[in-house]
């Protein structure tokens, strides 16, 4: 059974990791895939990122004092995927069809600035995954 693992990196990129199996013995993981998550704009890095228990939502938070949410496809109704790249733009579990950007969190409407609020650095979805 694949795993799912959503990762913020260094460069301020955010990544969808699939896991083929377990780690072996050695601790080796083995990828399925790595898919990158669109970027936020340029003045914008992303900042933490977090999965709901299902693995059907991603948030993704920048330093922009943004938070990105994101529809995947359902772990158990979903196929694997293959790919000959190692590493694509997300057709796959983010922009297929009816899957993609669902909400844009920002408190900038009600006159806050970034500036005021600061980076995005934790986040998490309630048990049940509707908050």
């Amino acid at each position: 059974m694949a795993s799912r693992l959503a990762v913020t990196l260094s460069n301020g990129k955010c990544v969808l990791v699939t896991l083929a199996s377990p780690a072996d013995l050695s601790g080796a993981l083995h990828f399925q895939s790595v898919e990158r998550v669109p970027s936020p704009p340029a003045s914008a890095l992303f900042s933490a990122v977090a999965m709901d228990a299902d693995a059907g939502l991603l948030a993704v938070g920048a330093t922009d004092s943004t938070v990105r949410v994101f529809r995947l496809h359902h772990p158990k109704k979903a196929a694997p995927r293959r790919s000959a790249s190692s590493m694509v733009d997300l057709p796959g579990l983010l922009q297929s069809e009816g899957n993609m950007h669902v909400q844009l969190l920002s408190l900038g409407s009600w006159g806050y600035s970034s500036d005021e609020l600061g980076h995005v650095s934790s986040l998490a979805f309630t048990d049940d995954g509707r908050a």
